[in-house]
């Protein structure tokens, strides 16, 4: 409550006026005067310095300096509030940051280079070769097992190629159909 009162007292433009009017009467004598009854001894260089500044002194520099304090103040105030309800829900906080970056971990793209992604549907290419013949040593005991385990071997070359290179692919898909026809000359 002194703060309030000297604070609406110092917006006063009457109160602005007293003091730049005793501010611009000041000079060093008097300034070491009011020091040396304050029991400090004030150096009359240091007296100099701060009376050449108090002539200067202007009830709008008053006014201004009455604004940025408040504000200053206001913010310190502000930050104060701030640091609390931080300190309160520092857990809470901590696991949003990680949920999120767990979040964005999970969902980032995974980027695969045209080479990665040729030599994956090679991979499967000859995935799908030996399955097709393994099929086609096992079509000798029943036919229908081998001719099923050919297409889904075809169905797993070609998901496995979507991302590939089109020579690649082409290649894959020449290897997939030279086994399947190995498999139904065998079966026959």
């Amino acid at each position: 409550s002194v703060l309030k009162n000297l604070s609406k007292r110092i917006d006063d433009e009457s109160t602005q006026q007293q003091i730049c009017n005793f501010l611009n009467r000041a000079d060093s004598a008097q300034l070491r005067s009011y020091a040396s009854m304050a029991g400090m001894d004030l150096p009359a260089g240091a007296a100099d310095r701060i009376a050449s500044v108090a002539t200067k002194v202007t009830p709008g520099g008053i006014k201004k300096g009455v604004k940025w304090s408040k504000r200053a103040i206001k913010a310190a105030t502000v930050m104060r509030k701030t640091a609390k309800v931080i300190g309160k829900y520092r857990h809470l906080i901590v696991l949003a940051a990680i949920l999120g970056w767990i979040k964005s971990a999970v969902l980032r793209p995974i980027k695969i280079s045209k080479k990665a992604a040729a030599k994956a549907a090679a991979a499967a290419a000859k995935a799908a070769v030996e399955t097709a013949k393994a099929a086609a040593t096992s079509a000798a005991a029943g036919g229908v097992v081998a001719a099923s385990a050919s297409v889904g071997s075809i169905d797993a070359a070609a998901a496995a190629m979507r991302g590939a290179s089109d020579a690649s692919a082409t290649e894959a898909t020449t290897a997939v159909a030279d086994a399947d026809a190995e498999a139904e000359a065998e079966a026959i």
